[in-house]
């Protein structure tokens, strides 16, 4: 899971990079990801019993901070499988909501070099 992570900040650094972000990049890609991932995370554990939710959230909440604890737990509840199919679907849709929700303040060039970034990273 934490490669899929890496990936994923991987293509967010690049995208802010392609957009001149004069911020703090890492730290940027990383509060990105972690909010997506607790985001993700509740959708799947809203799948759940009630039960089974409240017991879950309780064991979670010690380690809100430790994305590979919480993970590990997870997965005493839901296949490897579905919790990596949820996260990648999960930083998909981000990107792509955060991206049309800035494309409108990028310039020309920004966009043109987003443009060259998504031919590389789809040919």
């Amino acid at each position: 899971m934490n490669n899929l992570f890496d990936i994923y900040k991987k293509i967010v650094l690049d995208i802010l990079d392609n957009i001149d972000f004069k911020e703090d990049k890492e730290n940027f890609a990383e509060q990105f990801l972690i909010t997506t991932q607790e985001l993700a995370f509740l959708d799947l554990i809203n799948t759940l019993a009630e039960q089974q939710r409240i017991e879950i959230e309780q064991k979670i909440t010690a380690y809100k901070q430790n994305p590979e604890k919480v993970i590990i737990i997870l997965k005493t509840y839901f296949p490897q499988e579905q919790i990596y199919q949820v996260l990648q679907s999960a930083f998909e849709k981000g990107i792509k909501e955060w991206m049309q929700a800035i494309e409108a303040s990028l310039s020309n060039s920004q966009l043109e070099n987003l443009s060259i970034l998504a031919q590389k990273m789809h040919g």
